[in-house]
């Protein structure tokens, strides 16, 4: 008869235990442990401009202060940002402003190049010119109120759906 030898740590108690069972089942046991190791998955996720609460709290503990400076850094973004945003308006607005200076300078011109063309009797070319800048002007006009038609009718589209 042969004794069991005796086991001093765990170590050994699986090599015993090992080398007593099928290598085949240990083949399979070691197949599915191995699934299984790889399918316990922890997701978290969090959407935004900063990192999540759970993190900040995490930068906080490895370095005093860093979730503060996290968040002014956030505030101070958003501040440039809306500053940007305001400079670009301003000169968009600008930029129309002088555009619409231009275009009412073209039209009194025209009409001023006109007046004088008809004086001086030649009245053909002064009417041409005269209807061609107030029919531009008026085809300005319409074009623009109907692009503003348009995008109304996008926003309460927009608001339907």
């Amino acid at each position: 008869m042969s004794e069991s030898p005796k086991l001093t740590d765990k170590s050994n108690e699986l090599e015993l235990a090992s080398s007593e069972i099928d290598p085949r089942i240990l083949e399979v046991v070691r197949k599915e442990a191995e699934l299984v190791s790889y399918a316990v998955v922890h997701q978290e996720t969090h959407s935004g401009p900063m990192p999540s609460p759970k993190q900040l709290l995490e930068y906080e503990s490895a370095l005093p202060g860093l979730a503060s400076e996290i968040r002014d850094e956030f505030l101070a973004n958003g501040k440039h940002v809306r500053e940007l945003e305001k400079a670009a308006l301003e000169a968009h607005k600008g930029d129309n402003e002088q555009n619409r200076k231009v275009a009412e300078r073209l039209v009194w011109g025209a009409l001023l190049a006109a007046i004088l063309l008809a004086i001086l009797g030649h009245d053909w070319v002064a009417g041409t010119i005269a209807v061609s800048t107030v029919g531009a002007v008026i085809t300005g006009f319409l074009k623009q109120r109907a692009a503003l038609a348009s995008r109304k009718e996008e926003g309460s589209s927009k608001v339907d759906e």
